[in-house]
């Protein structure tokens, strides 16, 4: 028994004609006749009553039919499952987030995503920009939010924002008398609040040539952030993306701005 001859049955049944049944199925009739008699001679039960004029389906017929229609149904659907899966249009994704993306630029990527394909399920992996790009050459993760350049040939990249560079100062500062930009130069004789090399990756390695262009060099004035493992720490920054996702950008701007009270941002 194979699908081709379940979908012969199922043609017959509802033409209750066999050769409006063979050009449905895109044959001669012969072969469909032929089809019929050996399904029914594998099964051990007539399916059809008929003779030159009539066509009718047998009560052990009826039952087949009922059975054959609900196996192509769920083999339909499995099909189109994983069609879709495929496509990558269901199944799990994977992100690796880390730093300023979680602010703003993860939550709206994922908001547009989750609109287009609202069977994927996402899983978020709160990582440094060096523990994400071993992440996707290993497969732990599908998609990394990390700053260009990379180079890596086995990992592929796509441009999809841009941040300003600005500057965060204590309220008081002498440097925000000035509602201008605020020359890399100025913040010279500044000490400075970075992350650690391995943490910070471009960030860092652009802060340095910045500020040598200036013509100074920051390292001696720089106190560095350290992170530490923290695996519940990951996971509950995960909540928070899922959280963003939930609030209007400026709910958003709000929830941030109390981690920043006593700071002013500028450009």
């Amino acid at each position: 028994m194979d699908l081709r001859q379940m979908r012969y049955v199922i043609a017959i049944a509802e033409e209750l004609n066999f050769t409006r049944a063979a050009r449905r199925c895109n044959i001669s009739q012969p072969p469909l006749s032929r089809a019929i008699r050996e399904l029914e001679n594998e099964i051990g039960a007539r399916l059809f009553d008929r003779d030159k004029h009539h066509v009718a389906l047998t009560p052990a017929g009826k039952v087949f039919i009922a059975d054959a229609r609900k196996a192509l149904e769920i083999l339909d659907d499995g099909s189109a499952r994983a069609r879709r899966f495929a496509e990558g249009l269901s199944g799990t994704l994977d992100i690796g987030f880390g730093g300023s993306t979680v602010y703003a630029l993860v939550p709206a990527l994922v908001r547009r995503f989750r609109e287009t394909t609202p069977e994927v399920e996402i899983v978020f992996h709160a990582m440094s920009v060096l523990h994400q790009i071993e992440a996707l050459r290993l497969g732990e993760i599908d998609v990394g939010t990390v700053r260009l350049p990379i180079f890596d040939e086995l990992i592929e990249t796509r441009f999809v924002h841009s941040e300003p560079l600005i500057v965060a100062l204590p309220v008081g500062h002498p440097l925000l008398s000035d509602s201008g930009a605020i020359g890399i130069d100025a913040l010279r004789a500044s000490p400075f609040v970075a992350y650690q090399p391995t943490r910070g990756f471009n960030v860092h390695a652009d802060l340095q040539a910045l500020c040598r262009l200036a013509g100074f060099d920051p390292t001696p004035h720089a106190f560095q952030i350290e992170f530490r493992a923290d695996r519940g720490a990951d996971d509950r920054k995960g909540a928070d993306i899922g959280q963003f996702l939930g609030r209007r950008g400026e709910e958003a701007a709000m929830w941030v701005g109390k981690a920043m009270a006593g700071l002013v941002i500028h450009p």
